[in-house]
């Protein structure tokens, strides 16, 4: 009887339709990852062609119906996030898109952000200077603009700040870096052991 069960084309579509999503969302996630270079617009068009030709006839049995019914389901949901994400892609605002976007476009400058620089002193003037321009470079990305920052104000704060904390911690290296914290730029200092 089991054998008989099998052989059943309706079981057999719904099982093809099952792996069919499976595959196709697998698909779809590479290549939103990048690693597909191109949308699996074939194997959706395969699968909703399956999914027209099994609602035309739909199934007597109620298990089959309500199977192919979540699978309907499953189907309209995922392709609603795909589209969703194809429309980021589209309008530049996918994340993914733009992190990569930023990493690629960022200047040598703007690296030393992630990198403690230290602080500004007779013979540590290109510290300084990285320092101005990570900040302006993440104040650009936070959308606060750099307009009004001189590079002279910004050496008279760090200067400032390091014999502030040098006051406090004596024998301390002071360093500083770029943050974004809440969508706006801040430079922060440590405080280290020489």
């Amino acid at each position: 009887m089991a054998a008989f069960a099998n052989q059943d084309p309706t079981e057999e579509q719904l099982k093809a339709l099952q792996e069919g999503i499976n595959r196709l969302r697998i698909e779809y996630d590479q290549y939103f990852l990048g690693t597909a270079k191109r949308e699996p617009r074939t194997l959706r068009s395969q699968i909703e062609r399956l999914i027209a030709e099994l609602m035309n006839e739909l199934p007597r049995n109620v298990a089959q119906k309500f199977r192919l019914h979540s699978l309907v389901a499953r189907f309209n949901s995922l392709r609603t996030r795909w589209g969703r994400t194809l429309r980021e892609i589209e309008a530049g605002t996918y994340q993914r898109h733009r992190f990569k976007a930023q990493l690629h476009r960022r200047p040598p400058e703007a690296t030393s952000a992630a990198r403690p620089a230290l602080a500004p002193g007779p013979a540590r003037a290109s510290a300084a200077d990285q320092i101005f321009e990570a900040y302006c470079c993440a104040r650009t990305k936070t959308g606060e603009g750099a307009a009004g920052i001189s590079r002279e104000s910004l050496n008279g704060l760090l200067k400032k700040q390091t014999a502030t904390l040098h006051k406090q911690h004596p024998d301390a290296r002071i360093s500083f870096r770029v943050v974004v914290e809440g969508n706006r730029a801040k430079i922060k200092a440590s405080v280290g052991r020489t």
